[in-house]
């Protein structure tokens, strides 16, 4: 049986939700924001620990730091979906360590409207980059109520919807995440 892992709850308190529906690994990781290069310094080493940032830099400064198992959520730099750059950087950096993107499913279910559509386009064709530059990625709901916690399967679904095949999109909950929790050890 597949086991599936939701490496980034935004509340402990949901842990046992997700266990309900089916994750067999669902904590909170460490979430640190990134504005200025200072900021690096408050990465933990150890644990599960997500970044994200506007800069593409610190991005790729982070990736370049012994953090533990760290997670890269690439949504709020300005057109991430070009940068193949913080891509490559991601890819190379997971043969060594444990290390991938995080795509959030709380940010597709918490846009609305045009920005839904935007958000779709533009994850769909970082998805596309990640694969063909072999940048490994999980979907993570960062969920902060229990509303906002999916099943795995409807995390598939999403990621079919983003433009990547249920295998691909299963592995992005399962195997990755895996490889990456046994990286840690």
């Amino acid at each position: 049986m597949t086991s599936f892992n939701d490496l980034n709850l935004a509340s402990a308190e949901l842990e046992s939700r997700a266990s309900e529906l089916g994750f067999s690994y669902a904590k909170p990781a460490f979430s640190l924001s990134l504005a200025t290069a200072k900021d690096l310094k408050r990465l933990p080493s150890t644990g599960v620990n997500a970044v994200e940032s506007t800069n593409s830099e610190l991005l790729r400064a982070a990736c370049k730091r012994d953090a533990g198992l760290l997670l890269v959520n690439p949504l709020k730099v300005p057109k991430f979906q070009k940068d193949d750059g913080l891509v490559r950087a991601v890819g190379e950096a997971a043969r060594n360590a444990p290390l991938a993107f995080e795509i959030p499913v709380r940010a597709f279910l918490s846009s609305k409207f045009v920005y839904r559509a935007k958000l779709v386009s533009q994850v769909r064709a970082f998805l596309r980059l990640c694969l063909k530059f072999k940048a490994p990625f999980v979907f993570t709901s960062g969920a902060q109520t229990a509303f906002e916690l999916k099943s795995p399967r409807e995390v598939i679904a999403i990621g079919v919807f983003y433009g990547i095949s249920p295998e691909q999109a299963s592995a992005a909950i399962s195997k990755t995440p895996q490889k990456l929790l046994e990286g840690l050890e």
